[in-house]
């Protein structure tokens, strides 16, 4: 039988342990510059994405050092004290100008059946913040073109099996295909019979085009809802 014995020297062996040592600092040092270049990948990604959100809200009121955009809202006055538009009234009693900080106030009265048989809340502003949008017949008239946050909750007390409403867009300009009547978002909850007490919630981004119209419906007849500040409400405000 023939018998093969392979040695080494001791510095061969060596030799082979310190390339082996290395390859092994070499594959390290890469993976903590991929590991370092992703990190700052991920970070310029992240202050990038801030500064693009931060960008609409970048408007400063003087002595406010606050960002204040162009929104404005609508929701329900119930039993709050009305104050005059754009004014506030802070802990000791002085009324001081916030150059329209304050949003716009609607107040209601009792709902209405339409013609159409939807129920509908009639509006009036009492306050008011930013040009982009106004009041008109109980609807949100558009003046200013752009992206929109709109949203809207109604508390029903009707004993109706389902209660909820749609937030509807009336365009001004309307193409060849195109409805002028667009439901924008829709919400709908079941009512119990015993306990008719449900929120219903929806919003949304949309874009509007100046001269279109927003408006709260329900459609039932005769809906009950409460009027409540905190608990039925409707608005938008402009984003971009």
């Amino acid at each position: 039988m023939l018998e093969e014995f392979v040695t080494s020297s001791p510095r061969a062996g060596q030799v082979v342990r310190r390339r082996r040592l290395a390859w092994v600092l070499l594959v390290l040092a890469l993976a903590v510059v991929v590991s370092a270049a992703m990190a700052g990948l991920a970070l310029y990604r992240v202050q990038t994405l801030q500064a693009q959100v931060a960008s609409p809200w970048s408007e400063e009121l003087p002595g406010r050092g606050e960002r204040l955009g162009d929104p404005t809202a609508i929701i329900p006055l119930g039993t709050r004290q009305l104050q005059e538009p754009g004014r506030y009234e802070d802990g000791e009693g002085d009324l001081q100008r916030l150059s329209g900080e304050l949003e716009p106030v609607l107040s209601r009265d009792t709902p209405k059946t339409r013609q159409d048989g939807h129920t509908s809340v009639p509006l009036r502003v009492t306050l008011l913040r930013g040009t982009a949008l106004q009041e008109e017949d109980s609807t949100i008239l558009v003046r200013e073109g752009g992206f929109y946050f709109v949203y809207s909750q109604v508390y029903y007390t009707d004993k109706t099996f389902a209660m909820g409403h749609i937030i509807l867009q009336k365009k001004r300009n309307v193409a060849a295909d195109d409805l002028q009547e667009v439901p924008l978002f829709r919400c709908i909850q079941d009512m119990n019979q015993n306990l008719p007490h449900n929120t219903c919630y929806t919003a949304g981004v949309v874009r509007l085009q100046a001269g279109d119209k927003v408006e709260l419906l329900i459609p039932r007849q005769s809906a009950s809802v409460s009027l409540d500040t905190d608990s039925t409400f409707f608005g938008a405000f402009k984003m971009l």
